[in-house]
């Protein structure tokens, strides 16, 4: 498992800088919210894919 910490210094750094970062810190927040909450029902996996030759 993989646990992503933002602390709340990071957070403000981002937010300062730009709204769009800001707005990719929050949304991760809330996605770690849920996973908390839903941990026994969630799980998480991630496909690469490469294109193939025309």
């Amino acid at each position: 498992m993989i646990i992503i910490v933002i602390s709340s210094e990071a957070s403000a750094i981002f937010h300062h800088y730009s709204e769009e970062a800001g707005s990719v810190v929050e949304a991760e927040k809330e996605d770690i919210r849920l996973y908390k909450t839903y941990s026994d029902f969630v799980s998480y996996g991630f496909y690469v894919a490469r294109k193939g030759r025309d």
